[in-house]
């Protein structure tokens, strides 16, 4: 196994679960979006200024006062060791007017995916290098390719989109 890797099992799960979006990504997608808050990040990888780390607990936020301070749209590259309840939570922030952008595994056959999001953004034609939590830099070595998977409150659900990675650029 390449040591370097996105899925190194050797490295620490807290490190497995710390890689970061790259920049080109996460302003591709906020051009659109408008984030007003990161739901899953650290001090090093954060995109927005106002954001939670796996630790802080987005899940037990108070969902009125986000509503009421305009953090309805959140931005989360959620830890890969445990994306279920990170969909689950963006399912029922939907319902409470929080729209959710989740950048995640393009793995339609996994127990967590969603059959009722708003939008499914599959980045094609390559796949990303994501920020190594301990070095800083871009990494190749992704085992799977990615999508953005969107919940968006009041809007049609199973929209599907193709975006080329290089189009991001």
């Amino acid at each position: 196994m390449n040591k370097n890797a996105i899925s190194d099992k050797s490295r620490a799960l807290d490190e497995r679960n710390s890689w970061g979006t790259p920049d080109y990504v996460f302003n591709y997608f906020d051009k659109r979006f408008d984030f007003t808050v990161d739901a899953a990040a650290s001090e090093k990888n954060a995109k927005v200024a106002v954001h939670w780390n796996i630790d802080d607990d987005w899940f037990s936020a108070c969902r009125d006062e986000l509503v009421r301070e305009g953090f309805t749209r959140a931005w989360c590259n959620p830890p890969y060791s445990n994306i279920k309840p990170w969909i689950e939570r963006a399912r029922k922030d939907r319902a409470e007017g929080i729209l959710t952008a989740l950048l995640v595994p393009s793995t339609p056959d996994a127990g967590w995916w969603p059959d009722d999001a708003n939008e499914y953004i599959f980045i094609t034609n390559g796949r990303l290098a994501f920020i190594d939590p301990t070095t800083g830099k871009p990494k190749n070595g992704n085992a799977k390719g990615s999508v953005l998977i969107v919940f968006i409150p009041h809007a049609p659900t199973g929209v599907v989109k193709f975006l080329k990675r290089d189009e991001m650029k």
